[in-house]
């Protein structure tokens, strides 16, 4: 496992804008993807952020540990955060229709159990789909654990959508809680 200092960060950014052909003026974000303590959470980290950036066709995307969002901190340029929501927080909501749900599985994951009524707009098409997405209510995006509904609501907030929430453990954490599930 490596663990970077702050400096160094942006030295391996710097390193891999070059290495790629693109000038450092070019760089205008950089996607921290973080994950538990151990290596494979690093791993973990490291694919979340790799996709973020594919998604939001960002030129790099700035990999290492939280120490990548030290080095961020002085550039002065803004830390974007997604609000998490927990399932005891969205049963209700949902249920009053205060908040909107977007599942972002794909679609056999979606047919074989999702949330009542919440439609299916999988990951790798939500870009293409964001106009579909209502401002009316706030959205909840959630996933099977939460990790590709944190690229989600990045990908919902780059293309307009201001209030966005993570459901925290996803269809996981809603179906541990015994919550009504749907089936097609």
């Amino acid at each position: 496992e490596r663990v970077s200092i702050p400096a160094r960060v942006l030295e391996d950014v710097d390193a891999l804008m070059r290495e790629a052909g693109i000038p450092a003026t070019r760089l205008e974000g950089i996607a921290v993807g973080t994950g538990p303590g151990s290596f494979t959470g690093l791993r973990m980290g490291l694919a979340a952020a790799r996709a973020l950036a594919l998604a939001l066709e960002l030129p790099v995307a700035g990999v290492s540990t939280l120490d990548a969002l030290a080095a961020w901190e002085p550039s002065g340029r803004p830390l974007g955060q997604v609000p998490q929501i927990e399932v005891a927080e969205l049963a209700p909501a949902l249920s009053r229709g205060e908040v909107q749900v977007i599942d972002v599985r794909g679609a056999n994951e979606w047919e074989a159990g999702h949330l009542p009524a919440v439609p299916n707009i999988p990951l790798g098409a939500l870009r293409a789909r964001v106009t579909e997405i209502r401002g009316d209510r706030p959205v909840v995006v959630q996933c099977q654990s939460g990790s590709r509904s944190s690229i989600a609501a990045s990908l919902l907030r780059a293309g307009g959508v201001e209030r966005v929430m993570n459901l925290a453990g996803g269809f996981g954490a809603w179906r541990d809680a015994g919550l009504p599930i749907e089936r097609e």
